[in-house]
């Protein structure tokens, strides 16, 4: 699994673009937790962390693996809002954590 390239998005529900981890130092890290899944990414920039929270109700996030037989991807959100959106300025932080995992395939659009 070391070879997978790994990619998240953080998105306005409109469509747009908050954050790319391909754009930026921001790595990141996904696991399951307590029925749902958290997203902790570094190197947030606080303007940028603060601009995510107040969206917290509109955010959608995608996470994709490319492997060397094609791309997976996720969809990940809140149902209501994330459950947790917390941001360490310290550590320069953003931690999410969402209850809704779907995974998804465009290649037919």
């Amino acid at each position: 699994m070391d070879n997978v390239k790994k990619k998240l998005l953080v998105k306005q529900v409109i469509g747009r673009l908050l954050l790319d981890t391909d754009h930026g130092p921001y790595p990141f890290a996904l696991q399951e937790q307590d029925g749902g899944w958290r997203i902790a990414i570094e190197q947030v920039a606080p303007e940028r962390a603060e601009e995510i929270g107040s969206l917290s109700q509109d955010l959608n996030l995608f996470y994709f693996e490319e492997h060397p037989e094609g791309i997976r991807k996720w969809w990940l959100y809140g149902k209501e809002r994330p459950l947790r959106l917390a941001y360490d300025g310290q550590e320069r932080t953003l931690e999410l954590i969402v209850d809704s995992r779907v995974g998804y395939s465009n290649e037919k659009v």
